[in-house]
């Protein structure tokens, strides 16, 4: 890890979960596995350009995590409470960032 993302870290106030998407059950539900917890630094609406769409777009919630996992937009998140609306807003948008040294850090834009 860079030194940069080191003092980022320090900074990360937050512990949201990811459950990994499983499936779609019967009732057309998506399943989920077992949640898992990472660090996080939660921030608030940003401006960012839909992939899908190439529109730009105003995320509700905007959450930088520092891990290498794979995060995917069908996965769930949990955000601690305290937070304006729902805990467990959808995943518009996942973007990963690295730096010269390769990883660096997840950016996930939620709606």
């Amino acid at each position: 890890m860079s030194l940069f993302l080191d003092d980022l870290v320090d900074f990360a106030q937050s512990t949201v979960t990811i459950s990994p998407w499983a499936s779609v059950d019967k009732n057309n539900q998506a399943t989920y596995g077992a949640a898992v917890s990472y660090v996080a630094q939660v921030g608030g609406p940003v401006r960012f350009m839909h992939r899908e769409s190439a529109q730009e777009r105003i995320s509700s919630q905007t959450v930088y995590l520092f891990t290498a996992s794979s995060i995917s937009a069908r996965d769930q998140v949990t955000l601690p409470s305290g937070y304006d609306g729902t805990t467990t807003p959808k995943i518009l948008q996942v973007d990963r960032q690295s730096d010269e040294l390769g990883f660096c850090y997840t950016i996930l834009y939620l709606g």
